[in-house]
């Protein structure tokens, strides 16, 4: 077994007292590699491409729904009702989430070793209904790679049993704050607004405010 597998190399290369520092130091090298092997001509025309959607599509399947759902989180702040996270586990209920997509819409899906074949399919069905598709994972070699118009990679080795979601989480980031600029102008009242309400309804606790 792969996993099983995995833990004994880990064990092998790994004492208990530099965990975090191996992982830490494992993390800041994807980082360097997704930077070298990043198209960035790929990540500005993915970000044009969400701008002008009519809808915005995201999807990750295991590990990856983690960053599909902070990704969808701020797209639905800057963009509103436009961006959708499809969370249904079994495929049938995805294209039945998915059924209007069409030429007008962006479909983004996220994918890292192993990889998922939901990925794969949602991928290749939201192209063939004329999609702009945007792929987030760690090869050319990935299966949704093939089916998109804009790949962005993102270096992801395992320091180890987990999956180092660290890079990808960079993109993203880089993401959200290339259309938040982009979008500053448009979207600056309804965040001021939404700020507001954050205040007067107490929505989030201010540091030390419950102090002894």
């Amino acid at each position: 077994d792969l996993f099983v597998t995995h833990i004994y190399i880990m064990r092998a290369r790994m004492r208990d007292d530099e965990v975090l520092k191996n992982v830490a130091a494992n993390d800041i090298a994807n980082i360097r590699q997704t930077l070298e092997m990043l198209d960035r001509s790929a990540f500005d025309r993915a970000v044009e491409a969400i701008l002008r959607a009519r809808q915005v599509y995201v999807f990750g399947a295991g590990s990856s729904r983690a960053l599909a759902s902070f990704l969808t989180h701020y797209l639905k702040m800057l963009l509103g009702g436009r961006a959708h996270l499809i969370s249904s586990a079994s495929q049938s209920e995805i294209f039945e989430e998915l059924l209007d997509i069409g030429e007008q819409d962006v479909m983004i899906v996220i994918s890292f070793p192993r990889y998922s074949s939901k990925a794969a399919k949602t991928m290749s069905y939201a192209g063939s209904r004329g999609a702009t598709t945007v792929a987030l994972t760690d090869s050319v070699l990935s299966p949704i790679s093939s089916n998109c118009n804009h790949l962005l990679l993102a270096h992801s080795d395992m320091a180890g049993v987990v999956d180092s979601l660290v890079a990808p989480l960079s993109v993203i980031n880089a993401l959200i704050v290339a259309i938040s600029l982009k979008t500053m102008d448009v979207n600056r009242a309804k965040m001021e607004t939404l700020e507001q309400l954050w205040n007067d309804y107490r929505v989030y606790e201010t540091p030390g405010e419950h102090s002894i």
